[in-house]
């Protein structure tokens, strides 16, 4: 049987680690519900790694023939550009599932209020960032949301202050444009990375919210006990978790960013790869673009980048345009960009109620799913297709999740109390779940069986996703009913000895990260397999991640017992499962 290396305790006697000033946390709390935030850190690591890199190789006053020559002349520069783009996407994706979790559970009550501030101007500021980030690939998709941005921000400010935002952001001189663009992305990269570092801050002044299963959903205890017997130390600990769940996030960026290079072009807001316009790249002094790339061009159509189709979408209801006052689209503007984090930021300060339980917050759980709920629908519904939509079909849109949603809460709440729910409420809310879906949606269909508009479908598979949501938001707040169980906060025991098949499977991921290197570096060729590489990078990453697991649950094999099916065989089994994709792009 193997035992615990003494390498972590080398180590703590030369650097201190355990010394460190961070909040300690439980053992029990080492799960992925309590760590999302490090999901949205390591991606932007990630990022900052990619954009450094890419900053040796951009060219501002031809930015299209320098994305070009990276993509098909540079040894790795298609990892370096498609990998920075997924990490985005990755980055803004976690950041809207860490934000609805902390709605979810309360997380913004005192005292984290400043915490939840503070993670509302990050989000922004990532926004911008990733915005501005997307502009300076000068292909197909950048000019278009440099064009759509131009246009929302010019009607939404008027003719003057409209313009002079325009050329604040975008500059007059398209031919110092993206010397604009770069100074901005850099300028607002760096202060995302403060931002970061103050939520950070003052995340750890607090410490993560006490699980509800220990709390009973109260505000008390507000910080945990630092005296608590169950206590990790930050190192090797947290320092082990952080580590392997890191390289697991950036070896899942890298794997899907090698899938969807294998997968060639599904849509444009998925595709990792520039879509150059013919015209332009001949402009730049391309003469003989691949045929991909061609391929690529002639199926996108004008679309910001995914995190800002939503309000792509809202600028397309006409009812919402105010032409009297000369600022056509301020109100369109108001709704997309200033409301939902004025929302999410009053949260903290109407929210008074000493419980944390969703089902006991009526404002923040019903409003704050919705806004989640409605941002999912608008994404879809501007993905789907364009066009400028009257007030009749957006409400019938948009009142099929209110209507479940609203209701469900209602239910749910009145059983938590203890309030009579009888068979009769729950059928009346069944039927009226089944009318508010299909009275709408018989109403599309007979508009696009008169020949109204093709866009019909898209409008029908928006209305039926926002009943899908709405009705899994209301399945989610069911499991947050009480079930009569109480958690002990104790300390589990387990074994100090190692089992030899975790073992083994360490010593398959040593093989599988060793074997990625020697192909990487003696075998394949990144310009000629450029998913192959991208691929077998994320298996570096993975392997990597999988063997520092193994040495995470040797540290703590005496506190956590090993639970194979439940703990120790995923991490693993993801390392498999990309060396078999890897295999299938490479052959």
């Amino acid at each position: 049987m193997f035992r615990s290396n003494n390498l972590a305790e080398w180590l703590e006697e030369r650097l201190r680690l355990s010394h460190l000033p961070f909040y300690r946390v439980p053992y029990n709390y080492m799960t992925l519900e309590f760590w999302i935030g490090a999901i949205v850190a390591s991606s932007f690591m990630l990022l900052v790694i990619t954009g450094l890199l890419l900053l040796f190789y951009y060219k501002p006053d031809n930015p299209i023939l320098a994305n070009y020559e990276l993509i098909t002349e540079k040894p790795f520069g298609r990892f370096l550009l498609t990998t920075h783009l997924y990490a985005a996407h990755a980055m803004i994706f976690s950041a809207i599932i860490h934000l609805f979790r902390n709605m979810y559970r309360g997380a913004y009550k005192k005292p984290r209020e400043l915490v939840w501030l503070a993670g509302i101007v990050t989000g922004l500021i990532m926004i911008q960032t990733a915005f501005f980030g997307y502009s300076l690939i000068g292909d197909k998709i950048a000019e278009e949301a440099v064009a759509i941005g131009s246009g929302l921000v010019s009607n939404s400010f008027g003719p003057y202050w409209g313009k002079v935002l325009v050329a604040l952001a975008f500059d007059i001189d398209e031919a110092q444009r993206y010397y604009r663009l770069l100074a901005l992305h850099i300028i607002l990269a760096g202060l995302l990375g403060l931002l970061f570092m103050l939520h950070f801050g003052l995340f750890e002044q607090q410490g993560p919210q006490p699980s509800h299963e220990e709390t009973g959903w109260r505000t008390k205890p507000e910080r945990i006990p630092q005296d608590r017997e169950d206590l990790a130390p930050w190192f090797p600990v947290n320092f082990l978790y952080m580590t392997f769940l890191g390289l697991g996030v950036w070896g899942f960026i890298v794997l899907l960013n090698a899938i969807s290079q294998a997968a060639g072009f599904v849509h444009q807001l998925l595709y990792p790869l520039p879509i150059f316009d013919p015209e332009k790249l001949a402009a730049a002094g391309v003469t003989d673009p691949p045929e991909w790339m061609l391929e690529a061009a002639e199926k996108t159509r004008p679309m910001p980048p995914w995190f800002l189709v939503y309000a792509f979408k809202i600028f397309q209801l006409d009812f919402l345009y105010i032409d009297a006052i000369g600022y056509s689209a301020i109100l369109i503007f108001i709704i997309s960009m200033i409301l939902p984090p004025l929302i999410l930021s009053v949260f903290p300060f109407i929210d008074r109620h000493e419980s944390t339980h969703p089902l006991d917050r009526p404002i923040p759980t019903v409003v704050g799913g919705l806004l989640i709920i409605y941002l999912v629908q608008l994404t879809i519904w501007g993905a789907l297709s364009i066009g400028y939509y009257s007030l009749t079909t957006t409400t019938l849109i948009f009142l099929v999740p209110l209507i479940v949603v609203v209701m469900g809460y209602w239910i749910l709440a009145r059983y938590k109390n203890g309030e009579p729910v009888g068979a009769g409420l729950v059928l009346a809310f069944t039927v009226i779940i089944l009318l508010v879906f299909i009275a709408p949606g018989a109403w599309i269909v007979a508009k696009g069986s008169q020949g109204a508009s093709e866009a019909f479908w898209a409008d029908l598979a928006t209305m039926m996703i926002g009943l899908a949501l709405a009705i899994g938001y209301v399945a989610l707040l069911a499991t947050s009913l009480p079930s009569g169980e109480s958690v002990q906060r104790t300390v589990q025991v387990g074994s100090r000895d190692i089992p030899l098949p975790l073992a083994l499977l360490v010593v398959i991921d040593l093989f599988l990260l060793i074997t990625s290197v020697l192909l990487l570096a003696l075998w394949v060729d990144p310009l000629a397999s450029p998913a192959g590489t991208t691929a077998l990078v994320a298996l570096l990453f993975l392997s990597a991640y999988g063997v520092v697991h193994g040495a995470y649950r040797a540290v703590v094999v005496d506190k956590i017992p090993y639970t194979w099916i439940g703990r120790e065989l995923p991490p693993h089994l993801l390392v498999y499962i990309a060396a078999i994709i890897t295999a299938a792009i490479l052959v």
